[in-house]
């Protein structure tokens, strides 16, 4: 006799933020007793009441997660992304910072403008395709430098960008 297959629903996917990360970080390397990956699974049912699996556990007590030990992460975010042109976006960030003192809120198309110029000027991009600039990377950049849409009020929302301002 058969059985007819059942489809099993799957759980939704719960995302996992840094500061839970870290919290079973410290809880597993805490000096005392040998912990097992049953041990963090159980220990997490336990602290935020739905299971993990052991091998999400191993990955988040991997290597790779080591950079949850130290105090300069973001704890509310689910994933850190570094930037992929770092010194790129660290003139940018600046520059941003600097024009957004003086001129309001800065635009997309604008980031977009100076990066092409900073990756044409930054020695270490020389040879190199200029990237698209894409919604993804714009919007990681402006995450990473904590960039929100302010709506422009006033005199500022009638600033025309001239080349004088971009430079």
């Amino acid at each position: 006799m058969s059985f007819p297959a059942v489809p099993v629903a799957k759980r939704p996917r719960i995302g996992i933020t840094n500061a839970q990360k870290k919290a079973l970080r410290a809880w597993y390397y805490t000096p005392g007793l040998k912990k097992t990956l049953a041990d963090a699974s159980a220990w997490w049912h336990t602290e935020h009441g739905y299971p993990l699996s052991s091998s999400t556990a191993h990955d988040i007590l991997s290597a790779k997660n080591s950079h949850l030990d130290s105090n300069q992460v973001d704890l509310k975010a689910k994933n850190s992304r570094a930037a992929k042109w770092d010194t790129l976006e660290k003139a940018l960030g600046d520059w941003a910072v600097r024009f957004d003192q003086v001129h309001g809120t800065v635009s997309g198309d604008l980031l977009r403008l100076k990066a092409t110029e900073f990756w044409q000027r930054l020695p270490e991009y020389q040879g190199l395709e200029c990237p698209g600039w894409s919604e993804g990377w714009l919007s990681g950049f402006k995450n990473r430098y904590n960039f929100h849409r302010r709506k422009k009020v006033g005199e500022a929302s009638s600033v025309e960008i001239t080349e004088d301002i971009i430079t």
